[in-house]
């Protein structure tokens, strides 16, 4: 009992600490449950966005200076979360629950995209 107390305070944790976790919460207590969703997300704009972002990235180990290439790329990719998260924050204090559905679907790509930068710096510094 006190174990499966101890592992929902943290997983409880866990979800405020994230603010995509957080969002998927607020959205779950109004009846859309994004974890197990199937629908994908229809901005073919965002979409190609994120292709050429993914691009930009594989070619940044040809550059001259990779590592100053990549710092640059990733405060690019750093400014389009912050301006994502700012966009849920007003969907969520407007109670625009599809929208924010929608926004948190955006921020999954980007967060996919943080994850693969990291892998990109690990190569070159390792």
């Amino acid at each position: 009992m006190a174990v499966q107390q101890a592992a929902q305070i943290n997983d409880a944790y866990q979800t405020l600490k994230d603010s995509l976790r957080r969002a998927e919460y607020l959205l779950s207590l109004q009846g859309i449950e994004m974890n197990a969703e199937q629908q994908t997300l229809q901005d073919p704009m965002f979409l190609m966005e994120q292709m050429e972002l993914r691009e930009e990235l594989e070619s940044v180990t040809a550059c001259a200076d990779p590592e100053v290439a990549l710092v640059a790329f990733d405060t690019k990719v750093t400014a389009m979360q912050r301006h994502y998260l700012a966009q849920l924050q007003g969907q969520l204090s407007q109670s625009e629950w599809l929208a924010a559905a929608d926004q948190i679907r955006k921020l999954k790509f980007i967060a996919k995209l943080k994850n693969e930068v990291e892998r990109v710096e690990d190569q070159l510094l390792g």
